[in-house]
């Protein structure tokens, strides 16, 4: 799978925003900034220069409490390890980008590692 094919996919888009917000939202914050971020790694990886309506207002209303990441995982049915490994760099970038990663954030890329079937260690190697 193409990521920018998801740009045409907006279920999966908004699987894939939940993810990156659940990203963000990992050291218990989730600011403008952040969804600023979360916005542009979305325009980048999604291929587009604007993000669908309904996408912003997910970044707007986010609420970590409500996530599901299996269930997010899911719906963004990725097949291979390529995009699987693709998707676990995009949010160890994301969890990077306040250039401090504490133990809540290394906990969300185990469990999206896990949620993929993917080893926990070569997500987390990620992170260094």
């Amino acid at each position: 799978m193409r990521w920018n094919q998801l740009a045409e996919d907006l279920p999966r888009a908004m699987a894939l925003a939940e993810v990156l917000c659940g990203a963000a939202c990992a050291d218990s914050s989730f600011d403008e900034s952040e969804r600023v971020i979360v916005g542009a790694m979305l325009m980048k990886v999604l291929g587009t220069t604007e993000l669908p309506p309904e996408i912003v207002s997910q970044l707007a209303t986010f609420d970590a409490d409500k996530l599901n990441l299996v269930d997010a995982v899911a719906r963004l049915g990725l097949d291979g390890d390529r995009d699987k490994k693709s998707l676990v760099k995009v949010v160890a970038e994301i969890v990077k980008a306040d250039d401090k990663i504490d133990k809540a954030e290394r906990g969300y890329l185990s469990r999206l590692a896990k949620a993929l079937g993917f080893s926990v260690a070569e997500a987390k190697a990620l992170l260094d």
